[in-house]
């Protein structure tokens, strides 16, 4: 029977040495990369100066611009939004002139 009074949860236990858990922590800042990935991109970085940098790019890209294209488009982002991250709007406005006909018109 639930009489609206809540129980205190019980602390979880070690089963290796059975004293409490701690709470876990407040994690990773929003936007921080975790460890590993921070360390891959690091490398990466560093192999493409080791490789020629920009100007390797370049070259490469020339020589094979279909592949160089398709991996521009995986850099491009995939949600847009508009000013200060709100939903882009767009406004259509329609005019409608009168214009008077002149004497080269032929109707």
């Amino acid at each position: 029977m639930d009489n609206g009074i809540k129980k205190p949860k019980k602390k979880a236990v070690s089963p290796i040495n059975g004293q409490p858990v701690p709470d876990p922590g407040p994690g990773r800042p929003k936007g921080m990369l975790n460890k590993h990935t921070a360390a891959i991109k690091d490398a990466f970085r560093l192999a493409f100066e080791e490789m020629g940098g920009v100007p390797a790019l370049v070259q490469w890209g020339r020589e094979h611009p279909t592949d160089f294209y398709k991996l521009v488009t995986k850099l491009i982002p995939t949600e847009i939004t508009g000013v200060n991250g709100d939903p882009i709007s767009t406004v259509n406005k329609i005019i409608i002139e009168h214009v008077a006909p002149t004497k080269n018109d032929h109707s």
